[in-house]
């Protein structure tokens, strides 16, 4: 199998009313959110987490907010 360098992402969509599922890492496995603490723990892989019903990042490295900046 061939590693892929490019970025990758995805997005979890969820109807009103459901929980925040536990999402994982797909490199390394590492749990994302935490339910019980309320809060987003990013891993090393991971540059940004939006989330589209506050309609704000919850969480960027400085590399992808410098870049985000220079697009828009």
């Amino acid at each position: 199998m061939q590693s892929n360098k490019a970025p990758q992402f995805t997005s979890i969509l969820l109807p009103q009313g459901c929980e925040m599922p536990i999402v994982h890492c797909p490199i390394c496995g590492q749990s994302q959110y935490s339910a019980e603490y309320m809060d987003f723990t990013p891993c090393d892989h991971t540059a940004f987490i939006f989330v589209g019903t506050a309609d704000e990042f919850a969480y960027q490295t400085e590399e992808f907010e410098k870049n985000r900046r220079s697009h828009f």
